[in-house]
């Protein structure tokens, strides 16, 4: 399991990008490295590193980001997920700064349901969490990292901070959402 995964999710070691058994990632690399370059004019960024994720019955990850300019994720089966069932959170870019200073009184977050074919993109410091996926119906997706290959970052979290409570207010497929400030 990822470090930031508390329970019931598998993933792949990360190297996929470079298997030489299943030939659709490298293909996937030479896709995005090419994107890179040529419509986004990005030539110093490249996929860096790649990984399956199967999320299970009662699979719950804590708030966190990546050390990699870019992170993305691509839903191949998104199962059950749903406004209260596995949706992606998304903390203000100034999370780290509020939490400590928050002092027990709501951060607003961001709400994605995943929905089948999705691609999501983000720059990697910003923190993310899927705080609950509870079906039995297995949820798959394949998370990208893209970042300078000359750099010494990695496809690495950082450690998360405190848990907070996101257990208010699930009810908008894209919308501003409440989670608790304080610390846990």
């Amino acid at each position: 399991n990822a470090p930031w995964t508390n329970r019931n999710s598998w993933r792949s070691p990360p190297g996929l990008h470079n298997s030489t058994e299943f030939m659709s990632f490298p293909k996937l690399k030479s896709i995005v490295d090419e994107t890179l370059r040529t419509k986004l004019d990005l030539p110093h960024l490249e996929l860096t590193g790649l990984f399956g994720k199967i999320d299970g019955s009662s699979s719950v990850g804590a708030p966190h980001d990546h050390i990699t300019e870019v992170t993305g994720i691509y839903y191949v089966d998104v199962g059950d997920s749903s406004e209260d069932n596995g949706a992606l959170l998304w903390f203000p870019p100034d999370y780290t700064r509020m939490k400590k200073q928050a002092d027990g009184k709501k951060v607003k977050t961001v709400r994605t349901v995943p929905q089948n074919g999705m691609l999501l993109i983000w720059p990697g410091p910003l923190f993310h969490q899927m705080p609950a996926y509870t079906s039995d119906r297995p949820r798959m997706s394949v998370v990208l990292f893209i970042s300078d290959p000359t750099s010494k970052k990695g496809p690495k979290s950082r450690n998360p901070p405190p848990k907070i409570d996101t257990t208010k207010g699930n009810s908008s497929r894209r919308r501003e959402d409440s989670g608790s400030g304080g610390s846990g």
